[in-house]
């Protein structure tokens, strides 16, 4: 997810994990999980700042150097 830079502040970013999150419950699954580039400083600390935190690459992120994942 990203949100254009000229919208910074207007907690779009926000607006959007909390309806990803919204769907996690109403699909009864057990945790968000996400994955984000190992360079993306600003994601990183995003969703550390809302309780995720890293995790075992998973899926097609096993063995990705350059993948990073993220549990809530």
């Amino acid at each position: 997810m990203f949100v254009r830079k000229n919208y910074p502040g207007k907690g779009i970013s926000k607006q959007i994990l909390s309806k990803k999150e919204e769907w996690v419950r109403l699909l009864n699954l057990r945790e968000p999980v996400l994955e984000t580039g190992n360079k993306q400083a600003e994601a990183i600390g995003f969703y550390e700042k809302y309780g995720f935190t890293r995790t075992q690459n998973y899926g097609p992120y096993i063995g990705g150097e350059n993948s990073i994942c993220i549990i809530k």
